[in-house]
């Protein structure tokens, strides 16, 4: 089991070794438009599958935001 902070808000998964590519799917976030910052480090979006989000870190998912 792993526990992390996405966005502020403590999650939790059965699963362990979770890449962001993963994290992104169990969050149901599509994965084009976002930047993803891990312990205060922006990650690649090339980087996304080798990223393993491990046990207290803290993610940050940042989306766009559209207007006209």
């Amino acid at each position: 089991m792993a526990d992390f902070i996405v966005n502020g808000q403590t999650q939790s998964f059965d699963e362990d070794g979770i890449n962001i590519v993963r994290l992104l799917e169990l969050l149901k976030i599509e994965s084009r438009f976002v930047a993803v910052e891990v312990n205060r480090e922006i990650i690649d979006r090339a980087d996304f599958g080798a990223t393993v989000i491990k046990d207290a870190d803290v993610v940050e998912i940042v989306l766009p935001i559209g207007g006209g």
